[in-house]
């Protein structure tokens, strides 16, 4: 198996346009991801204080499994637009580590930082003295954390309607 070769200028300037499309569509992403999730937690607000402040049973109930039903689409689109982010920035990082290794190290050095993992910064030609690493407590993943968020309100509608289902007055 030959070694591979150098790359050429057009190959160069190729992957340097690759690249900051790839950052651009990775931050577009990372905007639209955060704007639908911020966008479906106002809806299941609304659905929850709605199905809170309601006096009749059997609106309530069927709030509450609107509301059920909105986390789980609210999931699926949370998965699906994290998912998509996720490949701009593996794909910018390949980017990155085949082309531009040695001269970039944004994508690479940040998958470090996450994992907490020390890097290390060259500022005005000094190296710090003190590596930089993120500290234990922002470690916990964003994906978990929205997870969470997500099962915390499914956890509501589905307490909040199986509450209601015990009260036989409405049910037919």
């Amino acid at each position: 198996m030959s070694e591979p070769s150098e790359p050429t200028c057009t190959e160069l300037e190729n992957a340097r346009v690759g690249y900051r499309v790839g950052a651009q569509l990775w931050a577009y992403e990372g905007q639209i991801a955060w704007a639908a999730f911020n966008a479906m937690l106002v809806a299941n607000s609304i659905v929850a204080y709605a199905a809170f402040s309601l006096r009749t049973p059997s609106w309530r109930f069927w709030l509450h499994v609107a509301g059920f039903g909105l986390c789980v689409l609210w999931f699926l689109l949370s998965s699906r637009m994290f998912s998509v982010h996720n490949y701009r920035v593996w794909s910018t990082r390949e980017l990155e580590e085949l082309y531009l290794a040695g001269q970039v190290k944004t994508v690479s050095r940040g998958a470090d930082y996450h994992a907490g993992k020390p890097v290390e910064f060259r500022i005005a030609g000094a190296e710090w003295q003190k590596p930089k690493s993120l500290p234990c407590r922002a470690r916990c993943p964003v994906s978990a954390t929205i997870i969470l968020v997500i099962l915390l309100f499914a956890a509501i509608h589905v307490a909040s309607a199986a509450s209601l289902l015990r009260i036989r007055e409405w049910v037919p």
